[in-house]
């Protein structure tokens, strides 16, 4: 009886009998199965994690620990059924149940009318405490930002890219979003919120597999 180079698995060799094959076959299986462990595929695609709904709030946040090690990215689907006024979505990671609110937020975004040949570049700037710049939304009408978030959970620099959608009869309105935390710190969550009144709808996670 052989073994493997690597793994020392039991295989057969050439003055082993013929008739003790499938023992052969049977020890090299079980020493397989006893070093791999049970196979467990791994599934591409997106798993939900968590839905949020909220009315009437000036902020909603995933619960701590949304993000954690299971995954490396993160995508989070902010649908805005109805609002309370005209304003900005601004957004702030969170680390064990509070906001981050260090001055490392920078975000932008470019935003085309549908209603109108018109279109919108506009920047938070750098050093902000929240990123302000996720899209805008208009009173009383729907809306949907989906944001891919790189690296939350690592001490890493990390950030967003971002498609807003402002659902309108009379302006509706499609946006690109982006921002960078220029800090290392490490985040388990995320808010959302408007830059003034207060917002109703639903916050979707999902971790993206690999």
């Amino acid at each position: 009886m052989g073994t493997t180079t690597n793994n020392g698995w039991p295989t057969p060799v050439a003055t082993d009998l013929v008739k003790d094959g499938w023992e052969a076959i049977k020890d090299l299986g079980d020493a397989i199965d006893t070093t791999l462990g049970v196979y467990a595929p791994s599934t591409p695609g997106l798993t939900l994690i968590n839905t949020t709904s909220f009315s009437g709030v000036n902020s909603v946040s995933l619960p701590t620990n949304t993000f954690s090690s299971t995954y490396t990215h993160y995508k989070t689907i902010l649908e805005i059924t109805t609002s309370s006024t005209n304003d900005y979505v601004g957004a702030r990671y969170r680390a064990a149940g509070s906001d981050i609110s260090t001055g490392a937020y920078q975000s932008s975004f470019l935003g085309v009318r549908m209603a109108a040949a018109t279109s919108n570049i506009d920047n938070s700037g750098a050093n902000q405490t929240t990123f302000t710049r996720m899209g805008y939304h208009l009173l009383g009408q729907a809306c949907y930002l989906e944001t891919t978030w790189f690296s939350p959970n690592q001490a890493v620099t990390k950030g967003f890219i971002g498609q807003f959608l402002q659902i309108g009869t009379d302006a509706g309105e499609q946006m690109i979003t982006g921002g960078n935390f220029d800090n290392t710190t490490v985040a388990d969550s995320v808010s959302f919120f408007p830059i003034s009144g207060t917002f109703s709808g639903t916050l979707y996670c999902y971790g993206i597999n690999k």
